[in-house]
């Protein structure tokens, strides 16, 4: 399994943006794990960010090439079903 870590201000931030950081790059998250707890220092001095490890997999590309088939099919069974017409006379 692959992996990035990121590092925030707050864990919930630092997953929020490896999330969307992985979901800019096709990827789906799997599992997170804490590496660092934040820390505010004293006064700010000494101050850590959260760093969180995102372990992610690839999005299945084939899944999305068969939906795509399926509705291919579904378009060309809907247009080759024949249309009801009614003759009518146009009078002036």
């Amino acid at each position: 399994m692959e992996f990035i870590d990121v590092s925030a201000k707050t864990i919930e931030d630092a997953i929020a943006k490896g999330v969307a950081q992985l979901a800019a790059e096709g990827q789906e998250l799997v599992e997170t794990k804490v590496l660092e707890q934040p820390s505010s220092g004293f006064l700010g001095i000494g101050r850590k960010p959260a760093v969180v490890r995102l372990f992610f997999t690839a999005l299945a590309q084939s899944a999305t090439a068969k939906e795509v088939a399926n509705a291919e099919e579904q378009s060309v069974a809907i247009a080759s079903e024949p249309v009801a017409t009614s003759e009518t006379e146009v009078q002036d």
